[in-house]
């Protein structure tokens, strides 16, 4: 296996996620030091185990954050993906 690139956040997220696996630190005591809900710490937990360290970040950035430069048929709000009689093919 590679190398995995984590931030320091998440490195401290994990090293809470292990601890209340371990048993020295509760869901609501982890949700309080990590400024999270309880049910977030437990949604974090379940990939902790289904998947460790790795599954544990924060999910990809969705496309919606992606400046609309890099999108050629922009948003979607008024702006429509070219056709073939637009590209003359």
């Amino acid at each position: 296996m590679g190398w995995v690139v984590m931030s320091d956040r998440e490195v401290r997220r994990v090293e809470f996620l292990g601890d209340v696996v371990g048993g020295r630190l509760t869901v609501s005591s982890a949700a309080a030091v990590l400024g999270l809900s309880e049910r977030q710490v437990w949604r974090l937990l379940k990939r902790y185990r289904d998947g460790g360290a790795i599954a544990s970040p924060a999910p990809p950035v969705s496309i919606r954050s992606v400046p609309d430069v890099s999108r050629p048929w922009g948003t979607g709000r008024g702006g429509r993906r070219p056709s073939s009689a637009d590209t003359g093919l």
